[in-house]
């Protein structure tokens, strides 16, 4: 696949529709506000559904910080009943949970269009696409990240870090089996102090480190974390969650908006008549690039001219 690697200039803007006044849409998400990946999606969403006169309706399912199985279905189960209620003419499903436990059991093949996002790497693995769906498929731009990675590091010994969520345990199988052919090594941690305790001990051990989500890191303090990064890592780091820059030396970092104006979008080719199988399915392809110049100070590494140029710096 070919990554764009640019600063979003806007490429996504509110079209110009006619005749969709009180027209419904719900937007679900299987995460909450507050979220900087979930804001993101909405923040597409909104871009393209603004002035249309699409009447947008948001659903949080909290999954994200409540992680027990009996919580997220029954999360689903209130999702449907907002969707009885509300009865939108097509829904927007956002990230894994909404396709889990509320498109796949509830309307698969139904008569809802139903428009997915945010679904990491595989599809397939909640049977889509059904008659009803179309969407784009999250994928990480671990292949320029590598690139990257390959100016700054020495050799191939590399791991991943995160929270303990159901995500990162996704992208970490996914990319392991990849690009890494299996020798990607992967730790979780449960809270701020794990952490800094877990770099210390492995970074010596290792030639880079993938920092990709500090959400479900519980006490994360983020003037600590960029005092940390800034002070005590020493190899070249990564991630590609567009939060986690700061405490890294470069982030390859996916694009949210990306998802939700491509969704919103789908959307209104659906809702002006277009049926949702003729949409087909689609991955990301868009990332921004960040250099973290107090962190390559630190390290002693140099970004070229051209990636200088076109990167997003932290000073």
């Amino acid at each position: 696949m070919r990554w764009l690697i640019a600063i979003y200039l806007g490429l996504y803007s509110a079209m110009s529709v006619a005749a969709l006044e009180g027209k419904k849409v719900l937007y679900l998400d299987s995460y909450h506000p507050g979220y900087e990946w979930s804001d993101g999606i909405l923040r597409g969403v909104k871009s393209v559904l603004s002035d249309t006169g699409v009447l947008l309706e948001v659903h949080y399912m909290d999954t994200k910080r409540n992680q027990e199985l009996s919580f997220i279905e029954n999360a689903g189960r209130e999702a449907k009943q907002k969707i009885d209620e509300f009865k939108p003419d097509v829904l927007i499903a956002a990230d894994d949970n909404a396709s889990e436990f509320l498109v796949m059991p509830y309307y698969r093949n139904a008569d809802l269009p139903v428009i997915f996002c945010g679904v990491n790497w595989d599809e397939k693995k909640y049977g889509y696409p059904y008659s009803n769906t179309t969407g784009m498929v999250e994928v990480d731009p671990i292949e320029p990240m590598l690139e990257y990675f390959a100016y700054f590091t020495k050799g191939d010994r590399f791991a991943y870090v995160s929270g303990d969520t159901l995500t990162d345990h996704v992208i970490y199988r996914e990319i392991n089996e990849r690009y890494f052919a299996g020798k990607l090594q992967f730790y979780v941690v449960k809270d701020f102090s794990e952490y800094r305790q877990l770099i210390k001990r492995i970074q010596h051990e290792l030639d880079g480190l993938i920092l990709n989500n500090n959400v479900g890191i519980a006490e994360w303090d983020h003037q600590q974390a960029v005092a940390f990064s800034e002070t005590e890592i020493v190899i070249p780091t990564s991630t590609t969650a567009p939060w986690m820059a700061e405490y890294t030396l470069f982030a390859v970092a996916k694009f949210p908006d990306e998802q939700g104006a491509w969704a919103a979008r789908a959307a209104l080719d659906v809702l002006e008549g277009k049926r949702v199988d003729q949409i087909p399915l689609t991955t990301n392809r868009f990332s921004i690039l960040t250099a973290n110049m107090r962190i390559a100070k630190q390290l002693g590494v140099t970004f070229s001219l051209d990636d200088l140029q076109r990167a997003r710096l932290i000073k």
